[in-house]
């Protein structure tokens, strides 16, 4: 199997896309299904389960905000609490049955960078290591990384919007539904590619995340 396992909707403070539309936008692509992993909130992921399609795999996630960078949590439908170190937020993920990933950990500000990621070696089977909004060079250290600790990878196009959702992928071996797809994660036994997402469309991602942070009093998501 295929899936983008990094995608916004409505439910994100900075996502404009509908969980339909997004659906329909992946399919399109030509893959198997995507998580939903909005900030903060399950919301997305709830409202994508519900459609209950046979052909199309919802992988229920969240990103959530910690003061060392973001964490996506897969597996898990109820909010993690928001604003603890990483170390706690992966315990906090754990103890709920889910599996803790660094997405772009490379990323100033938001991802949780190298000396964090290997704070957590061993409780943390994964990193992202293909971000379509990430820089050749950041997701090549991230690659990097993954490879040095042993863990797994996993890609995502990191979509808030239908325009660029399924531009990247993880490839899940021999999956056929989502506990084969949490089973693999959790062994570390996956890996991400894909393709960049447009300059233009990442520059007005920017723009847009940069008015929203300045509207909350330079506060994070």
């Amino acid at each position: 199997m295929k899936l983008d396992m990094h995608v916004h909707t409505r439910y994100s403070p900075d996502g404009i896309g509908e969980v339909k539309d997004l659906v329909g936008a992946v399919m399109k692509k030509g893959l198997d299904g995507m998580a939903i992993a909005d900030h903060n909130t399950c919301g997305g992921a709830i409202e994508a389960l519900k459609l209950k399609r046979p052909d199309f795999l919802i992988v229920p996630a969240i990103e959530i905000t910690t003061l060392e960078g973001d964490i996506l949590a897969y597996g898990i439908t109820k909010p993690v609490k928001r604003d603890m170190t990483a170390a706690e937020t992966v315990e906090a993920i754990l103890g709920c049955g889910g599996i803790p990933v660094a997405p772009h950990p490379c990323r100033p500000l938001s991802g949780m960078g190298e000396t964090v990621v290997k704070s957590l070696y061993g409780r943390m089977p994964a990193i992202e290591v293909f971000n379509s909004k990430e820089s050749c060079r950041r997701n090549d250290r991230a690659a990097a990384l993954a490879k040095e600790l042993k863990l797994g990878g996993t890609a995502g196009s990191d979509a808030h919007s239908i325009v660029d959702a399924g531009n990247a992928y993880t490839i899940f071996d021999g999956a056929d539904c989502l506990d084969d797809v949490l089973a693999l994660l959790e062994k570390g036994r996956t890996w991400g590619e894909g393709e960049k997402t447009p300059a233009y469309v990442v520059m007005k991602q920017k723009l847009k995340t940069a008015g929203l942070f300045v509207g909350r009093g330079f506060k994070r998501i």
